[in-house]
């Protein structure tokens, strides 16, 4: 069943590690195995000024970014990013949706705001959530993510953030890892970490569906992403 909203891990309890390590191997062949430090998030910190010399960015997301786009630009003018474009609609899965009796894909959003002409200094994805437990293997997640790293200029910096479904753990986990290693492999990318902020404890972060931000969630949502951003290269 699909889940209707959106969207990291500072590592892995070892029990979940071995059960992962199971997961990754597939009929068509092995993957890399992950370990913890490819795992591990890169570690938060806070930018007092603008992230590195970016002025605009494009965001594809789904409900979890149209929730929080007031919040985005907020957060993003004030570290100095004053061009901000953002697609976002509710249930978007990475692939699929015609647009007509379901939502637009992001691959859908995402080549037609190429197609307009949209060159942002960086873009962010926002994607996955309700992706995760529709595919059969570390494979196919990794198929998905890098169906939208081949739209995009090697040269532009990428952020994409991580998923965090309290009721799929599992597969959060490993759609989490696919996505580190796809953008480790990539270069010029970094995880935006909202599983491991998300996740914690006494964060209370999130509505009582579990899965998208409260008032306040929506705020430190932004800010993980523009944290992201400030540690593109």
């Amino acid at each position: 069943m699909l889940i209707s909203r959106r969207v990291i891990l500072l590592g892995l309890p070892a029990a979940l590690m071995v059960g992962l390590t199971a997961l990754t191997g597939c009929a068509t062949g092995e993957r890399p195995s992950f370990d913890d430090d490819a795992a591990a998030a890169p570690p938060l910190r806070a930018a007092d000024g603008p992230p590195g010399t970016l002025t605009s960015v494009g965001i594809v997301g789904d409900s979890i970014t149209a929730a929080a786009a007031d919040s985005l630009r907020w957060v993003l003018t004030a570290r100095g990013i004053t061009d901000i474009t953002i697609d976002a609609e509710s249930k978007r899965r990475i692939e699929v949706g015609n647009g007509t009796t379901e939502p637009p894909s992001g691959v859908k959003a995402l080549y037609q705001l190429l197609a307009s002409g949209a060159q942002p200094d960086a873009w962010v994805i926002a994607l996955g959530t309700n992706d995760v437990g529709s595919y059969p293997d570390p494979d196919a997640y990794a198929a998905l993510v890098d169906r939208v790293l081949d739209m995009l200029p090697s040269t532009t910096p990428i952020v994409w953030v991580d998923v965090y479904l309290p009721d799929s753990l599992a597969d959060s986990q490993v759609f989490d890892l696919v996505l580190r290693e796809r953008l480790q492999a990539r270069g010029n990318a970094v995880v935006a970490p909202w599983y491991a902020t998300a996740s914690q404890p006494a964060a209370d972060l999130l509505s009582s569906d579990g899965v998208h931000p409260n008032a306040a969630g929506l705020t430190v949502f932004a800010t993980v992403i523009a944290d992201a951003l400030a540690q593109l290269p």
